[in-house]
């Protein structure tokens, strides 16, 4: 799970679009920040590539907080420009 898939999380019963995601961990989009197992997750909908990295672009820039440190991270790792 990446950023900008949506997923549905089953302990909450919500549909999230994710700030970003890993093998372990996710994060969806909106407040409060939270951070959520992926194994807690069912995939709904896969962003495309373009949507994932748009979806990074716009956390890397937006705050200071936890979501906004894993994008800037998950672009450099990737090699990526992080402004859009």
């Amino acid at each position: 799970m990446r950023a900008g898939d949506v997923v549905y999380h089953r302990p909450t019963g919500e549909t999230w679009l994710l700030a970003w995601g890993t093998e372990m961990d996710v994060s969806p989009c909106g407040w409060p920040e939270s951070i959520a197992k992926s194994s807690d997750c069912d995939l709904v909908k896969a962003a495309t590539n373009d949507e994932h990295i748009t979806m990074l672009r716009r956390w890397a820039i937006k705050s200071n907080d936890y979501r906004a440190s894993m994008a800037r991270r998950q672009l450099g790792e990737a090699g990526i420009d992080g402004a859009i």
